[in-house]
């Protein structure tokens, strides 16, 4: 008779010790915010990570610091990782979280940018329908007023 072998966690609840799989279909994206990026070796790593893990998106040199991913689950959670580990002042993790696959102009890119102004950031983000993940933190002007 074949079966699953089970274990059980910390719950007491018994769970699977089959591997977890991880979709890699589903689409992630992740906005972090710091005081500044000027760092040239910041900005090398995070082009290279990018290339490497397959994200799109951008940094926003300079002050303030913005970083936009687009990618595979696994990829931008990796990404994101390989960020926090670099020393930083004020660096924040505003979200990494699914998202719906959009067919805009920035998604289709398949680029990692480096943008110096808040109006490309906002320009980004507009082609991407997500605007407003940048204007609600108080950083830019809608279009839409």
């Amino acid at each position: 008779m074949l079966h699953e072998e089970v274990s059980f966690g910390s719950t007491g609840l018994p769970h699977s010790t089959e591997p977890q799989v991880t979709d890699s279909r589903i689409h992630y994206h992740a906005l972090l915010t710091s005081h500044h990026i000027a760092s040239p070796t910041k900005r090398r790593l995070m082009q290279q990570w990018s290339s490497d893990l397959g994200i799109t998106g951008f940094a926003k040199v300079g002050y303030p610091g913005i970083i936009y991913a687009e990618g595979r689950q696994e990829s931008v959670e990796e990404f994101v990782a390989n960020i926090k580990a670099m020393q930083w002042l004020a660096l924040r993790v505003r979200f990494i979280e699914p998202t719906e696959l959009n067919d805009s102009v920035g998604s289709r890119s398949g680029r990692w940018l480096e943008l110096q102004k808040i109006g490309e950031v906002l320009e980004q983000m507009r082609k991407r329908d997500r605007e407003s993940l940048i204007t609600d933190l108080g950083i830019g002007r809608s279009s839409k007023q």
